[in-house]
């Protein structure tokens, strides 16, 4: 089983307060609800990425790439809530 589902539900609400965050402090502009997300989703999607790729290229024990899935999916599932908004 892989990891992206848990790490999403847990990286939801982050995200979700990071959207609330920004909209607060600019409420003129509708898209600021995604920059700080999105900031921060690309550093932790590469460094998912990362963390897969490197785990994968030295075949290390299988719980390697999947923590690296789980970074991908926090990564990933920390955007939504802006964008869904």
């Amino acid at each position: 089983m892989s990891l992206v589902l848990p790490a999403g539900f847990l990286a939801s609400p982050v995200g979700g307060t990071l959207s609330d965050v920004a909209a607060r402090k600019f409420p003129q502009t509708p898209a600021a609800r995604v920059i700080p997300a999105v900031c921060i989703a690309a550093a932790v999607s590469t460094a998912g990425a990362v963390v897969y790729g490197w785990t994968l290229a030295y075949k290390t024990h299988l719980v390697g790439p999947l923590v690296g899935q789980a970074v991908i999916g926090i990564g990933c599932s920390a955007t939504l809530p802006g964008i869904f908004g």
